[in-house]
């Protein structure tokens, strides 16, 4: 298996290419919300919260590209890696990151 600090490497890379809306579709292409997704839940409970605060804050910055990120990142199962990624979330500060991410998955009201 891949190793965590790789992993939460590369979650990181993915956050801040995904600012841009052109990177974002790239990102995503090629099952690329599932291979975000199996990171996350791949290490859920390993003892890596740094990793799941990073996919949770990946999965918000590609959200923000707009409906078929989020409709791409909820296919894939993003909204379970997340509630599995806040059991994993100890910095008090960093506890938000999964309802944030959830948040930018919803659908505009």
């Amino acid at each position: 298996g891949e190793e965590p600090s790789l992993a939460e490497v590369l979650l990181g890379c993915v956050r801040v290419l995904a600012k841009n809306g052109a990177n974002a579709a790239k990102l995503l292409a090629n099952d690329g919300a599932a291979r975000l997704v199996s990171a996350m839940e791949a290490h859920v409970a390993s003892g890596e919260p740094t990793l799941q605060e990073q996919g949770c804050l990946a999965i918000e910055a590609l959200a923000a590209a707009g409906e078929g990120a989020c409709n791409a990142l909820r296919d894939a199962g993003a909204e379970a890696a997340i509630e599995g990624a806040r059991g994993d979330i100890v910095n008090e500060r960093n506890k938000t990151y999964p309802d944030r991410a959830l948040t930018a998955l919803s659908p505009p009201s």
